[in-house]
Order: C-alpha cells, then structure tokens, then sequence
C-alpha cells in the first residue's frame, strides 16, 4: 500500500499564558506556522514549547499531525471563530491525512525524518479554552478526527510542501480511528480488544487505559 501526502504547515509554539478555573498558567498549545520547516528530534520538535510533560510530549507524542480536510468539519461547527493553522495544537498540518487510513505502527517519511505512528490525540481542557468552549474537549472525544500522535525514528527538517510516505505497514492492522473510537466507546468487540493491548507499538499508558476501560473495571 502507497500512502502519499503533502505537509501544508509546520508549526511550534512559544510560552502563552493562559488563564483556567481562576489560575494563571503557561501552555505551549498556540501553535504557529513555520515558514523555514521545523527540526524532529526524538525528544519532540526542536523549539516547541511543551509544558505539561505528563500528558503532552516524550517518545510516543514527539510530533503531532492533523489532516488539513478536518478543519472543515469544525469550521461549520464553530462558524463565528477565527481558524489559523495549529488550531489543534499540531505540528504538522497534513493535506489529505485520514486518521482510518493510518494504521498504528506504520512508517513514513516525512521531509529529512522517519516516524512511526503511535496513537490518536486525546483532548484536554486547554482544547476548550482556545476554542472558547468548555464543551469542546468532549466533541472532540465524540468526533472522528483525532489527529496522529508519532514517534521520530529519525531526526530530520520537515517543512511546507513536503511528502509524507508510507515505508511499512503496521502490523496492527488497527487504524489510529478504530483505537479512538475503542477510548471512547460504549462497549467493544473482544477481538479488538485483545489486539490493542498486545500491539508492540501502542504505548503502555494506552493499553492500561483500555485494559482498565474494558476488562479491569473495578479498578
């Protein structure tokens, strides 16, 4: 299978302070274009802002993509705001990435680096503070455009008008959708359940996650 996409935007963020439940703090979430590109590294993107290093960055989340076609979806839901590029708080702003193509494990070239993807994005308050809505974290949970969270295998610049290729397929055979929607749903089939939690890519924090969600739920 050949995958092929172009990257519309790189961005990285400098330190905004923001404010939430009567408290001051700074976040790295404001995003903004990069006409030059910006450097992967396998520590994030050289010169990103990342604050909250609990949830946000580390191996697994070193770069985060999302597809330039899922703009629209929220445009027409959030038809009075001002949409930039990073909106998401993404670094690479894909055209033509679709999150049910994407398998967990695959591998692309993107620019100068190689990466792997690794897990769909889960929303956090800060999403609703830049959207000005505090219901926006849990549309986001209920949409079908996570973005793409990826490990870099190799550093390198990436910049506008670049490809993204697929170089190997996962061996998942779980799109970055199917593992959202298992983070979210109701209830889900046993099958893939069990091929999450055994996948050698999917992060550990993930797997407990839907371990706890599915099988441990006294826990």
């Amino acid at each position: 299978m050949s995958m092929i996409y172009t990257i519309r935007y790189t961005n990285k963020s400098r330190p905004r302070s923001i404010e939430y439940a009567g408290k001051e703090e700074t976040t790295g979430y404001y995003k903004e274009p990069q006409a030059d590109g910006i450097w992967l590294s396998a520590d994030g993107v050289i010169g990103d802002t990342v604050y909250d290093k609990v949830h946000h960055g580390g191996e697994n989340k070193s770069c985060y993509l999302y597809g330039t076609e899922n703009y629209a979806y929220w445009e027409s839901r959030f038809p009075a705001l001002k949409f930039e590029p990073g909106m998401f708080g993404e670094n690479l702003t894909v055209d033509g990435l679709k999150e049910s193509e994407i398998w967990i494990g695959d591998i692309y070239r993107i620019g100068d680096a190689k990466v792997q993807v690794t897990q769909p994005r889960q929303p956090c308050y800060k999403m609703g503070i830049r959207f000005n809505d505090d219901g926006m974290p849990d549309q986001f949970r209920r949409s079908r455009y996570p973005g793409i969270y990826v490990k870099v295998l190799e550093a390198g610049h990436v910049k506008p008008g670049d490809k993204m290729q697929m170089l190997e397929q996962g061996a998942s055979g779980l799109s970055v959708a199917a593992i959202f929607a298992l983070l979210y749903a109701e209830q889900a089939d046993e099958e893939m359940i069990q091929k999450a939690i055994q996948d050698s890519v999917l992060p550990e924090k993930m797997k407990q996650y839907i371990l706890k969600k599915y099988i441990n739920k006294t826990e």
